[in-house]
């Protein structure tokens, strides 16, 4: 499908959670085995046997700096605290077990915590391997306990989960596209004629096959066979619009090393993107389908549990994981990061006679795509991944028309469950679920065009006859985040591992935010909220610490209250909001904005009243103006754990 709405353009590949289901309270989850079971289960002993050993030669007392006077490392000293894994290669990996020894020495006890290194290999993986606790099979998995270490040295190496898949961030996925084409066909890096997706299937010993696959979900496009298999087939066929399965299906053996592409889903010229995805599993996932002793990636076979989901609990989900990183796997395959970038440069430098940045990324794809021959939706999703957020103002398709491009400031949209685009169905529904969204609608304020819900006035939107339909005005085009109402897109599942943007819902907590500043503006003035804002911006003193004392007025917020959450004395805020030089500080302001829950519009206009401006060189800095634009309502916590995770400074102010 063209359509855009229906799964993210991007999404985060180092993360392994079940995404927040709207209106779902239970998810169905593959019910599968961890390394750090099995690693238990079966190696506990192995594991004291090791520490012991190290106990009788000396190494311990070496590592603890003293001499251990304990005759044994039990369980009673002994605490296995948790586990790290990390890649070597497909077949490969370290496991570093955390141990902590509470230990009897000449001057007391003393706890000392250190890393049990195993080197762990798998030997005819898919074998039949005994679920039975405390039994193994040695001829499938090797496990060497190689030494007793305080800090392993794992720079370099890939961490993996617990079900042995990397925790490979979306830049290192594109890293890992390109290192396969080097080692495989390091032509094919720089020149598209080369990049053929059955060429690297057959470099890696992979058969593509094509058959109609009678046992499939909606969502079954293709599937990797690591060893010989069944499979049922059977051509769909199309009554009246619908695609109807066969009514019978024949068996047929599948030899191990397949990708089986559903002719019932994918046509053949648009096989490409399936077998790069399948071909990134292969390589990057094998330890994972090891684990699992599966016959296949074949979500048929996968055993399940259905698990409850709530805003407290984090489920992870390996499936998703996976085909998160294979979907981008596959795209970097079909595209690699470094010369897909020179090509877009080079395209959109080539442009010429466009009005904003929608027009000049569709003209940008619709030449990339004579050159690649892939088509528009895949190098627009691509364009997006790889940092052209703009390019979401391209190629869009509603009820499968295409709508004019569009233009708007690029941290308008930088979440990818945000959208200015919506179907007239969709907007519907959503009068009939949303009170706020209904009075809107009816008040004729906004009106519904070429897929944007936008204000309704002649300078933005007109009837075209050629069209025939309403269309947006120039300024409108160029402006959708200031004209159009923003909606989100939910994620619902669809199938083991499989979530996509599912129900549309208006943004409300970004209108509520905009009405608590404009409101009275609207009211007293009649206009719109558009005309409000540039009154509230006009009327907005240009002195920093009275425009701080309006909003700060506007919210009943006290100096003692933004005191407090910035821990310091209210003498002290008061005098940093009358020298420059520290008011002019990154940290104090997003604090105080996120205190203040202000729009990003507002926000921008502290930051200008400041005369502080965010660097988009500074990784930081591009991640608070994310923080301003997007996590506006969700506090400083929150914005904190965003900059954690992304292993940057979390906020704090000293004065």
């Amino acid at each position: 499908s063209l359509w855009p709405l229906q799964e993210p353009d991007d999404v985060d590949c180092s993360d392994d959670r079940v995404p927040a289901l709207l209106g779902q309270r239970k998810a169905v989850i593959a019910k599968l085995l961890s390394m750090t079971k099995v690693l238990f289960r079966d190696y506990r002993l192995d594991l004291y046997s090791f520490l012991n050993r190290c106990l009788r030669d000396g190494r311990l007392n070496e590592l603890v700096g003293t001499k251990v006077l304990d005759r044994v490392i039990s369980a009673e000293i002994c605490d296995f605290k948790h586990v790290d894994y990390w890649r070597i290669d497909r077949e490969n990996y370290y496991a570093d077990v955390l141990v902590e020894l509470a230990l009897q020495t000449p001057l007391g006890s003393q706890t000392w915590t250190g890393y049990l290194v195993c080197w762990c290999e798998f030997f005819h993986p898919l074998s039949h391997y005994s679920e039975m606790a405390g039994e193994r099979n040695k001829g499938r998995l090797d496990i060497e306990i190689q030494e007793l270490t305080e800090t392993p040295d794992r720079e370099g190496f890939d961490r993996l989960s617990k079900y042995l898949i990397p925790y490979s961030t979306n830049q290192r996925v594109d890293e890992i596209a390109e290192q396969i084409w080097q080692q495989y066909c390091p032509e094919a890096l720089y020149d598209p004629d080369r990049r053929s997706a059955k060429l690297l299937a057959d470099r890696l010993g992979l058969k593509v096959v094509y058959y109609p696959v009678y046992e499939h979900s909606d969502l079954v496009d293709s599937i990797l066979f690591f060893k010989e298999g069944e499979l049922i087939i059977g051509e769909d066929r199309v009554e009246n619009g619908h695609r109807i399965k066969a009514d019978q299906g024949r068996r047929i053996t599948i030899p191990a090393n397949t990708i089986v592409v559903n002719t019932n889903r994918i046509r053949f010229e648009y096989s490409a993107f399936n077998i790069f995805h399948e071909c990134y599993h292969f390589l990057q996932h094998y330890l994972f389908i090891c684990l699992q002793d599966l016959d296949s990636n074949d979500r048929r076979k996968m055993p399940t549990e259905t698990v409850f989901v709530d805003a407290k609990t984090e489920l992870k989900d390996p499936i998703h994981f996976a085909e998160n990183q294979a979907n981008r796997g596959g795209l970097a395959l079909m595209m690699p990061a470094t010369h897909t970038r020179y090509l877009i440069w080079e395209e959109c430098r080539r442009v010429r006679n466009y009005r904003h940045s929608g027009e000049l990324y569709e003209l940008a794809i619709i030449s990339m795509n004579q050159i690649l021959d892939i088509p528009y939706f895949r190098i627009r999703q691509r364009m997006i991944q790889l940092g052209f957020v703009e390019a979401r103002g391209a190629m869009n398709y509603v009820d499968k028309k295409r709508i004019a491009p569009f233009s708007f400031h690029r941290d308008s949209w930088r979440k990818p469950e945000h959208t200015f685009i919506i179907a007239e169905k969709d907007v519907k529904r959503l009068q009939k679920k949303d009170n706020r969204f209904q009075r809107l609608m009816e008040t004729g304020e906004y009106i519904y065009a070429d897929g944007h819900v936008v204000m309704n006035r002649p300078e933005l939107v007109q009837w075209d006859k050629y069209k025939g339909r309403l269309m947006l005005m120039d300024w409108a085009v160029q402006h959708v985040d200031q004209c159009c109402r923003r909606f989100v897109r939910h994620y619902i599942q669809k199938d083991i591992g499989e979530y996509f943007y599912g129900r549309m819902n208006h943004d409300t907590e970004y209108i509520v935010q905009n009405e608590f500043f404009l409101g009275d503006i609207m009211k007293e003035e009649g206009i719109d909220e558009l005309d409000a804002q540039e009154v509230f911006i006009d009327r907005f003193p240009k002195n920093f610490k009275e425009a701080i004392r309006i909003l700060k007025k506007k919210r009943k917020v006290s100096d003692a209250k933004l005191a407090e959450m910035m821990n310091l004395d209210d003498s002290k805020f008061g005098r940093i909001l009358d020298e420059p030089r520290r008011y002019r500080n990154e940290d104090f302001l997003t604090m105080m904005c996120l205190y203040l829950q202000l729009p990003d519009w507002l926000s921008r206009l502290v930051f200008i009243r400041a005369r502080f401006q965010l660097d988009d060189e500074d990784k930081r800095h591009r991640a608070i103006k994310y923080i301003l634009r997007c996590m506006s309502n969700d506090g400083i916590e929150e914005a904190n754990e965003f900059l954690e995770k992304r292993g940057l400074e979390k906020l704090s102010f000293a004065g």
